[in-house]
């Protein structure tokens, strides 16, 4: 069993509605989101318990809102997926493009209007914390707010890099909604939206 495990809470939809909601456009965004959490982590907390693989929920509902057919599957067969048109696309962070080398079978990223976030997680097995120290505890949890915040920045950065890295492979093109255009898409969604930002 592991001490410690990351994942994407849109992965396990069942486990963790409550934090589901930070993916939802308009609760948080890329810049401050995991400083959102961390700010009503008292909300959160009581969630992380079990893991169990399944795709992002909000995701699903938000290309359903845009009159899409939502697929299910693991992101390590997106590649073969589109590649063989079983797919048309995939609503994916630009890390992608390189990380699962899906700038190789797409033609087209598409920008600008207003998409879900993923929160990312760094869990720890229950028993091996309760059997830490209250200081131990304390360490952990601060630690892991330590390396959030600074991750946050650099996983903007690597998103900014997978546009520049699509848009430079030859037939690529990357379109970006003028506000107009991703308005329509904005509204479509909008009876899913969060209420505020947390």
């Amino acid at each position: 069993m592991a001490e410690f495990a990351n994942s994407l809470p849109g992965y396990t939809a069942s486990t963790f509605p409550l934090t589901l909601i930070a993916e939802l456009p308009g609760v948080t965004n890329t810049e401050t989101g995991t400083q959102d959490i961390w700010n009503n982590i008292d909300l959160f907390l009581s969630e992380y318990r079990r893991v169990q693989l399944v795709p992002s929920r909000n995701a699903g509902l938000q290309v359903s809102a845009w009159g899409g057919n939502p697929v299910s599957m693991p992101v390590t067969e997106v590649y073969n997926a589109m590649q063989t048109g079983v797919i048309d696309g995939a609503m994916i962070d630009t890390t992608a493009t390189r990380a699962f080398r899906l700038g190789e079978v797409a033609n087209y990223l598409t920008l600008g209007f207003d998409a879900t976030n993923s929160p990312f997680y760094i869990i720890m097995n229950q028993d091996a914390f309760d059997g830490l120290s209250a200081d131990n505890q304390k360490a952990v949890v601060e630690a892991g707010q330590e390396a959030s915040l600074p991750a946050n920045k650099t996983q903007l950065d690597v998103t900014a890099n997978g546009i520049t890295a699509f848009a430079e492979m030859e037939g690529k093109e990357v379109i970006e909604r003028t506000a107009e255009e991703a308005a329509v898409f904005n509204e479509l969604f909008r009876p899913h939206r969060g209420p505020s930002r947390c």
